[in-house]
């Protein structure tokens, strides 16, 4: 029961994908394993920030969310087969 509402929407997201796959959108993917990894990496910044900030020896300073999204963004859209329009890209 708890379970039900997210795996209907990994099955809508699924579908998505895998309609984006066949009409040649975007590269082939699986497309559970995708929404994983997103969700598996997004969460990593949330989960452990403290060791975020460590490593990249930020102190009390916070996270700077944009380079995270930039990088994020650009690993899964890669993979994906696709890249951000130039005018959407960080100098």
């Amino acid at each position: 029961r708890h379970w039900a509402p997210l795996r209907e929407a990994m099955e809508i997201a699924a579908g998505v994908l895998r309609s984006w796959i066949e009409e040649g959108r975007m590269a082939h993917v699986d497309p559970y394993m995708l929404q994983m990894h997103i969700w598996a990496v997004t969460q990593f910044y949330a989960d452990q920030q403290a060791h975020v900030r460590a490593l990249l020896d930020l102190g009390d300073r916070p996270i700077d969310e944009a380079r995270v999204a930039d990088e994020v963004v650009a690993l899964f859209l890669t993979r994906c087969g696709l890249q951000l329009p130039e005018e959407e890209t960080r100098g």
